[in-house]
């Protein structure tokens, strides 16, 4: 992908044609997929910026909430919970970072039924729900496609927007270190550095202010390290308390083993299972990850289950097995 292509030039007019339609001033709303990481909440952010300098009201809504971790971000407090909009609805909304509309959860029922939705992604299982669809799964992030985006609707990338981007490109690439890092990822890296954005203060924020309980939950996670398949498969299970929040990185911790290729961290909470999968080498855990209701990318994906939190272990434990077992295996 590249920012000068025909094809986000195209797109790019149609985006500012649609948010621009003479006597229709209305809100936007902007949302992501529920349990945001980085890019989604990042996402969210720099679309907000960008309907700013369109001269668009943004609205932005997350299911639960921003995690503390990423609240340092400037306007992150303006993200409201979908609890919080209840009774109104909006003609207008931009969907980031979602590869389908299940996985914004009950952000869902402040659309009107005719809304006009701006779909804009980057995982490869995108179900192209959007009345407008800017996909690219060979973006390293969402946020990559938004600097794209900025770039083709010639918009100013500020110190504010370039921290947005940039969050968004560090920890959708687990801090330039999976396979979707490129040469472009570090271009576009060093471009928001130049613009303002500080690597040492948001790695900080991210990854270096965890609260006690949170690095306790680490302890429970490897206490609990189950192997399989030969040390390919790794398995780890917390219950944390509904409103504790997990260091960064906690579903990768395993992939550290050297022979691990896939993982399952499950956090088992109020009889709700939510399972993080995480792969390297050629195997894909999207594909399993899809066959519970869920989705994301070849080597990180996950869902939420309601099903008893012991025969989703067995399910997804034999499911990795299989993926790992498969004839030709890759090499991380």
């Amino acid at each position: 992908m590249d920012r000068t292509t025909e094809s986000m030039l195209s797109l790019a007019a149609r985006f500012r044609s649609v948010l621009s339609i003479p006597g229709q001033k209305q809100p936007a709303i902007i949302t992501s997929h529920a349990s945001p990481d980085g890019d989604a909440v990042a996402s969210i952010l720099a679309a907000s910026e960008i309907l700013r300098m369109l001269g668009v009201e943004p609205v932005c809504v997350i299911e639960g909430g921003v995690p503390p971790r990423f609240q340092f971000m400037e306007d992150a407090e303006k993200i409201n919970s979908s609890d919080s909009l209840k009774g109104t609805q909006y003609k207008q909304a931009l969907v980031v970072d979602s590869a389908n509309k299940a996985r914004i959860g009950n952000v869902n029922r402040l659309f009107t039924d005719d809304a006009f939705i701006i779909n804009i992604d980057h995982h490869a299982d995108n179900s192209l729900f959007g009345s407008l669809n800017i996909v690219y799964p060979e973006a390293a992030s969402t946020t990559e496609i938004l600097y794209d985006l900025s770039a083709a609707l010639d918009l100013d990338i500020d110190k504010t927007m370039a921290e947005y981007l940039y969050t968004g490109l560090l920890t959708d690439t687990g801090r330039f270190r999976f396979s979707n890092t490129t040469a472009r990822t570090f271009d576009i890296a060093s471009a928001l550095v130049s613009s303002g954005a500080q690597p040492n203060e948001i790695s900080k924020h991210i990854y270096s202010s965890n609260s006690i309980k949170a690095m306790r939950l680490i302890g429970e996670a490897l206490s609990s390290l189950e192997i399989y398949a030969d040390n390919r498969v790794a398995v780890m299970t917390i219950h944390p308390p509904s409103d504790s929040e997990e260091p960064e990185e906690l579903a990768e911790y395993t992939l550290k083993i050297k022979d691990v290729r896939a993982t399952a961290l499950f956090r088992i909470i109020d009889g709700t299972t939510r399972v993080s999968l995480r792969g390297r080498g050629d195997y894909n855990v999207a594909q399993i990850a899809r066959k519970f209701g869920g989705g994301g990318h070849p080597k990180a994906a996950g869902f939420t289950s309601d099903e008893k939190p012991d025969v989703i272990r067995k399910q997804v434990i034999e499911a990795l097995i299989q993926e790992v077992e498969k004839d030709s295996p890759g090499s991380a």
